[in-house]
This record gives structure tokens, sequence and C-alpha cells, in this order.
């Protein structure tokens, strides 16, 4: 411990000598904040934190410490759910706070892209984009604290999904810096670049593994002039696809977003007092569909209007309100989240799962989940809910009341993720691997395919300094073993 106190001080001596006191932080009541995310924290890391203000200062920072046996770990908002943003406990760990750098570098109206620095937090470049007069297709539930840099460096989804796909989808370029301190400068403005490998496209969803990202050139797209929803009361999932496959008849691209929810999700909420069905009926499941229009010539409402009247006849629905102002939009939005918000507010032992499968198999994904909770007994309840425009179903799994235990957790999430797997899904749809995941990541990739992106990160990282442990470690052979989530986890997410 004395040797990584020591390293981590000759770190601060460095940073502080070159860029004054403010860059680095030192003091234990200034890095609390920094010890980890919304899942993790580690208390025993000897840590430090570098807060650069331009990539160019985040470059020439980490070259002073390329002799240093340091490690690296990035960090955005800090409000990830995977632990990617969490230092290892005994080594010496810089923490690189982008919070910084937060210069929206330009907007270009003709061209329809954002440059903009890493810091920058999501909903303040999303207004931004509005003022322009466009829009960006990016957004989750963590707007008002997540950071571009993290979002893109998790791959970040959401609501949207369906329409503008995951963060992934709205690059043309990323700036970054390599462990050592080499600048890659390619925050390109161009839509179209066949020159060879896409290197924004790789460090997209890299957890932080391979690079610093320090800024983003994002797509943006035209401003949606009128948004409709309609929540639909119907008999399980079969009918949501059905219903949703309708939908992109009639509506096409225009369907944005189909938020699915089990009459066991609403419940809960309902219990909790954070939500209300507002149908007569009491339907076992409810689809939440919200389509926009970009164009004055598309009649948005009449469309709604057509999806209703088929929906009905085709016998895909049996109850429905349709939203006849923005308030009552935002009203069957509340639902949605307010199940999201229960999950947050329930102080017992709950299991949270991001798994998703093609979206054929949602159903029997759905009927898995269901029998295995049922099997275990002792009045476990599994709550849906989720993305299932994009196959993206959350279960949660809470015993009876808060002071009950939830036996067997990692089994139980194990299972789940199984039940996943053997449907051709995948373990983590829109929050990444991090710490969390890195076992179910080895059930779930091939040795190969896993091999491969060992030697992708080593050409990148060739010391592995860059949060060792995250993706790549398993529990307990790694320098950055995974600490138990600490007991807010989740308190203030919104998947």
């Amino acid at each position: 411990m004395r040797e990584a106190s020591a390293i981590r001080a000759e770190a601060v001596r460095r940073l502080a000598e070159r860029f004054g006191a403010s860059a680095v932080l030192d003091a234990p009541t200034q890095i609390a904040p920094y010890r980890g995310d919304l899942m993790y924290r580690q208390e025993e890391a000897e840590l430090c934190v570098f807060r650069p203000s331009s990539a160019e200062m985040l470059s020439e920072g980490l070259a002073l410490l390329a002799d240093l046996p340091i490690l690296l770990v990035p960090r955005g908002g800090g409000s990830g759910l995977a632990g990617g943003a969490t230092p290892g406990a005994g080594a010496a760990s810089l923490v690189v706070s982008t919070e910084r750098m937060r210069t929206l570098r330009r907007i270009d109206r003709d061209a329809c892209l954002m440059v903009a620095e890493a810091g920058v937090v999501l909903a303040e470049a999303q207004a931004a984009a509005r003022e322009a007069g466009l829009h960006l297709g990016l957004t989750h539930g963590g707007a008002g604290s997540a950071t571009l840099g993290g979002s893109v460096a998790t791959n970040a989804g959401g609501a949207n999904v369906l329409r503008h796909g995951m963060a992934r989808d709205q690059i043309l370029g990323i700036e970054a810096v390599l462990a050592d301190g080499t600048l890659i400068a390619g925050a390109a403005e161009l839509w179209k670049d066949n020159t060879g490998y896409s290197l924004p496209q790789l460090l997209a969803g890299s957890e932080g593994t391979l690079a610093f990202v320090t800024a983003v050139t994002l797509k943006l797209r035209a401003p949606p002039l009128d948004r409709q929803a309609a929540l639909f009361g119907l008999a399980g999932p079969a009918q949501a696809l059905a219903l949703l496959r309708l939908a992109r008849d009639l509506l096409g691209d225009a369907v944005t977003a189909a938020e699915l929810m089990s009459r066991s999700a609403t419940d809960f909420a309902a219990g909790m007092g954070v939500a209300k069905v507002p149908l007569e009926s009491a339907p076992g499941w409810l689809l939440l569909l919200e389509a926009e229009r970009t164009s004055r010539f598309f009649d948005l409402a009449a469309g709604f209007d057509a999806l209703l009247e088929a929906a009905f006849e085709e016998g895909l629905a049996g109850d429905g309100v349709f939203a006849q102002s923005e308030a009552q939009r935002l009203g069957l939005w509340s639902l949605r989240e307010g199940v999201a918000e229960a999950m947050d507010l329930w102080r017992g032992p709950i299991l949270r799962t991001d798994c998703a499968v093609p979206l054929g198999q949602v159903p029997r994904f759905v009927a898995g989940v269901d029998a295995h909770v049922a099997a275990l007994g002792g009045g476990l309840r599994a709550a849906f809910f989720g993305h299932i425009g994009d196959g993206n179903i959350h279960v949660n799994v809470m015993p009876p009341a808060p002071g009950d235990a939830l036996p067997g957790k990692a089994a139980l999430s194990e299972a789940i993720e199984s039940i996943a797997l053997s449907l051709g899904g995948t373990v983590s749809a829109e929050h990444g691997i991090g710490l969390h995941k890195r076992a179910a990541l080895r059930r779930m990739k091939p040795a190969a395919e896993l091999a491969l992106m060992g030697r992708i990160k080593s050409a990148f990282d060739p010391a592995n300094r860059l949060n060792p442990g995250n993706i790549f470690g398993s529990c307990g052979d790694d320098a950055k073993g995974a600490p138990e989530p600490h007991k807010d986890a989740f308190r203030c997410s919104r998947p």
C-alpha cells in the first residue's frame, strides 16, 4: 500500500507542478465522489483525480506519467450501471475526469452535425441542438448527468433506439487520447469516409479500455414537429409485437418508441405510489407506442387514428387511450418512467437485468423467465418493462416485502442471462460490461472472439493501464477486482 501511495503522490506532484493545483485532486473529501458509479464504489483505492481542460492538456499529462505504474480510469458523469468508472483496490489509480472539457465547439445546420467535447452533458447537447433548430437522436434516462464522452464510450441506448439507434449510430467522428498521451485528432465531420478501419466505431462501446474520448462529432436531424402517443392494453408480448408491426406498416419510420410493461410491473409501481394505469380494464400487459413527424406534410394524428382503429379491429388490443395533448402524452410516459422510479424507491433487495433477445423471441424469453421465477417459490415477483422495439426487456425480481431476502441472487441472474443466450440474445443490451458483466461475457462470447478483443486491447494499450479489469478481467484474476454493488446501487437509474 505504501508503494501505491508513493506512486500516487508522485503523479500528483508532477501534474500539479505542470498544470496547477486545481487540475489534480488528492484530498480524501475531494476524491470521495470519484470512487465509483451508480453500481460500485471502491473505498480502498489509492487514487487521485486529474481534470484536464482540453485534449492537449490530457495528452501532455499522460505523457508526463508514462513511466509511472499507475492505472488510468476514464470518468464521465459517473452515472454508469456496470462499474466501468470504478478504480481498483490496492494499485495506484489516476481517475481522469472530463468535467472541465465542456466546450460545444460548433453546430453546423447545413451539414446537420455537432462537434462537442466529452464533458458536455447529454441534456445540454440536446438543448443546444434544439436551439439551432435541429434534433440530437441520442437520449436515455441519464441525460441530465451523463456526458457525451461517457455515453459514446459505453454505447448508451434508451427509449428511442427504435428510430435513432444506439450511441454508436449517432457518431461521425471521435477525438481521443491513448494511454501514452498520443492524441488521435479524429473528430471528423464527414458523413462518408470509406478509408479502411473505422476507429470511431471501434472506440464507441469500448468502455474506456482503449482510449480516452475527448470530443465527438454527432449526427443531427430535423426536429420533430409533432409527437403522438397511445397506450394499449393487451394480452401479452406476442400481441405487442404484432401491434408494433402494424404501427410500422401504417406509420413507417415515424415510430420512435415501443415500451412494454407487464401488469406485475405497473401494479408494483402503483403500490409504490408513483404511477397509475389510465385504462378502465386491467390488462395483463401494456404497450406504449410513440411516433413523431418531422414534415409538415405528414398528418401524424390521422395516422394514429388509423392505428388505433386497426388495432381494435384486428383484436390486438382490448383497451387503449390516445394522448389528446402534450400533457397527456407526458402523462403516458410518466407511467413508463414510474415503473423505473418504483424500482429505485424499493428499499429491499432487487435483481435488475439488462438482457435483450431477437424481437421474435421476446415472448419465449418472458415465458421462460416467468416459469423459472415461479419455480423458485417464496413469493418472488418478476416484473418486466423495457424497449420491446429493440428486444431489450428489463427483468426485475423482488421478494414480497422489502425486509425479505432474495436468495441465490447471482444464480438467478445467471439463469435469466442463460435464457436470453439460449434464444440468441445478449447479457448486456445497453449498459455495457464493465466490472458487473465480465463473467457473463465469457458465457456469451466464443473464446476466439474474446481472444481477438484482447489483441485489439493490447494494440491500443500494451501496458494494460486503461481501465484494467473492465470487460476482460474475471473476478479474482485481475488488477481491479469488483467490490460488491453498494447499497444504493440503481437508486438514481433510469433504464
